[in-house]
């Protein structure tokens, strides 16, 4: 049995599993795709997609994929604005044809060693004083009995997308917790005077309508 194409969406940006990102739809080939990937009332997800990192200089081979949370806004050019929903990492085999957006042969990416509930718990206290610093507002969940607290607390840490990427592409809980340990240690020090890491931990909950990267 032939495994199904995974439509594939190059993005500017890495988004976790369990993480709801909301962004605009409005390249043809993309709206095209999304439609497809629609129930038959087109305001939930039927089928998964996998959003894919992709720079000026290469794309990624270890991706997320995602599913329609549901339609927030529908446009007269046919545009659309999504709220999508992290569900598992995934790796590039070989890219298809046959659709009018990218597709791929994926496998699907899990990790090799199990959470520490320890670490989480040390990485969870230094993700809050990193958000009261810079957000002056902190409503942060206890992350540390999700098996997958490195990626709730990497959502809002102030990462960049490399970092992210490279915490994406690990896999084990522990390394990416000790990660994201190392980076609040450096960070927290810096955080009043770094006006870019405060913007990139307000960003999260926010819209962003970003061009689609080529493959």
């Amino acid at each position: 049995m032939t495994a199904q194409p995974l439509p594939i969406f190059a993005l500017t940006f890495v988004i976790f599993p369990g993480e709801r990102i909301p962004f605009r739809i409005y390249e043809p080939r993309y709206k095209a795709m999304i439609k497809d990937c629609l129930d038959e009332s087109g305001e939930r997800g039927k089928r998964e997609f996998g959003i894919l990192f992709a720079t000026d200089r290469d794309n990624a081979e270890v991706g997320c994929c995602v599913t329609v949370d549901r339609v927030l806004k529908r446009y007269s050019d046919g545009s659309i604005d999504i709220l999508a929903r992290g569900t598992r990492r995934f790796f590039i085999q070989r890219f298809v044809s046959g659709r009018p957006y990218p597709q791929a042969i994926v496998g699907f990416y899990n990790d090799d060693t199990f959470p520490d509930g320890r670490l989480a718990n040390v990485a969870s206290s230094l993700h809050t004083k990193l958000v009261e610093l810079t957000t002056e507002k902190v409503d942060v969940p206890l992350f540390e009995a999700h098996d997958l607290a490195s990626f709730l607390l990497g959502h809002n840490a102030g990462l960049t997308d490399i970092e992210r990427q490279e915490l994406l592409e690990m896999r084990s809980e522990r390394t990416r917790l000790e990660f994201l340990i190392a980076f609040y240690r450096r960070s927290i020090p810096q955080a009043i005077q770094n006006k870019e890491l405060r913007e990139r931990v307000a960003l999260n909950g926010h819209l962003r309508v970003i061009k689609p990267a080529p493959l």
